[in-house]
């Protein structure tokens, strides 16, 4: 799991954030709220430190006064696309009281971050390069490490399904988005062969948010449920059978390697 960093902007110098005559001085909200509504006008390609500015009628030098650079302002851009909200809560209590545990769990978290992505023009491609940099919070793969981990796996199994999980996601939205974003300006667009999935065989499918969820997304999203699921079924077999065989057989601690799906215990 990524290391959370709080990103410090730099001492500006006085005469760089006091504002002309007439103009207001905006808080690190006022500038947060401006670039989050650039992006969806004009998308991530003209969402400029300059364009800001002029937004806000600031000198850009002012906009530094709260953001380091224009790649800490997209962290905070990308952690306000993915934050924690009530919306969220009632997803994923739906979806429990359909598919209980932790499979229900993990596919709805799925379900949340592609509907927080898709609720900002290039909400994908933000977030995706501001985790390939490391940069702001690991809220979206926290939920999803938690989720797997409520399987029962060694730590490094939900850090790997999780992290699995979150690119599948963040892959197949960007590719969403851009697609979406080409037929607006009327370009033809060959759009991938439809899969017939549902998610989870069906069991959701009442649930308004998984109505729109693309075939192939489903079906990828159950293959890492399933995968995972299938594991945690052939390790508890595995490790039974060892036991019987052994008496003072251990049970797969945090520090060792987790079995591979139909690996005897040896």
């Amino acid at each position: 799991m990524r290391r959370y960093t709080r990103h410090v902007p730099a001492e500006p110098s006085p005469s760089s954030v006091r504002p002309s005559a007439g103009r207001v001085r905006h808080s690190g909200d006022d500038v947060l709220a401006a670039a989050v509504a650039l992006l969806d006008r004009y998308g991530l390609a003209d969402l400029t430190m300059r364009r800001l500015a002029a937004e806000l009628d600031v000198r850009p030098s002012a906009l530094y006064w709260h953001f380091a650079n224009k790649q800490t302002l997209l962290a905070a851009v990308s952690d306000w696309i993915t934050r924690d909200r009530p919306e969220r809560d009632a997803l994923l209590a739906r979806v429990a009281e359909r598919l209980p545990g932790w499979t229900g769990r993990l596919r709805a978290e799925a379900v949340w971050l592609r509907l927080a992505l898709l609720e900002h023009r290039d909400g994908a491609e933000v977030v995706a390069s501001t985790i390939a940099l490391g940069l702001g919070h690991d809220v979206p793969e926290r939920h999803l490490t938690l989720a797997a981990a409520a399987a029962g796996v060694p730590d490094d199994v939900a850090r790997a399904a999780a992290q699995a999980m979150l690119h599948l996601v963040l892959g197949s939205t960007q590719h969403e988005q851009q697609r979406a974003q080409a037929r607006a300006l009327g370009v033809a667009v060959g759009d991938p062969a439809p899969v017939a999935h549902a998610l989870a065989d069906g069991a959701l499918a009442d649930v308004p948010e998984v109505a729109d969820l693309p075939g192939d997304v489903a079906f990828g999203v159950d293959l890492l449920v399933d995968g995972l699921d299938a594991r945690v079924s052939a390790a508890g077999a595995d490790g039974a059978a060892g036991t019987r065989g052994t008496a003072d057989a251990a049970e797969p601690g945090a520090g060792e390697s987790w079995p591979a799906r139909g690996e005897a215990a040896r």
